[in-house]
């Protein structure tokens, strides 16, 4: 359900370029985050027993935005490629 509404309308160029934006600031809080938490951890490791699943965690993140932001440059300037079914559902309304 969520897939069709998704597609019943081609995304707008603002659209597209405000979801790119929101991944790529995610992605630059995480990685401004890591060295903060790191220095925490070397100053009280006591602190922060859950480190080791903390930073597994931002990587993780880091590698699924980055993922984002390849589809980005590669796909979601088309909205052709992007969002087939809006643009064939577009195109026999015109």
């Amino acid at each position: 359900m969520a897939t069709e509404l998704f597609t019943e309308a081609a995304l707008t160029r603002e659209e597209r370029d405000a979801a790119f934006d929101l991944v790529q600031r995610a992605d630059e809080r995480g990685q401004e985050l890591l060295p903060k938490i790191r220095r925490i951890h070397r100053e009280r490791p006591r602190a922060l027993h859950s480190y080791d699943t903390f930073e597994k965690a931002v990587t993780a993140c880091h590698h699924k935005q980055e993922d984002a932001l390849s589809f980005r440059r590669e796909y979601i300037n088309d909205p052709l490629i992007f969002n087939p079914l809006a643009d064939s559902t577009n195109d026999g309304q015109n």
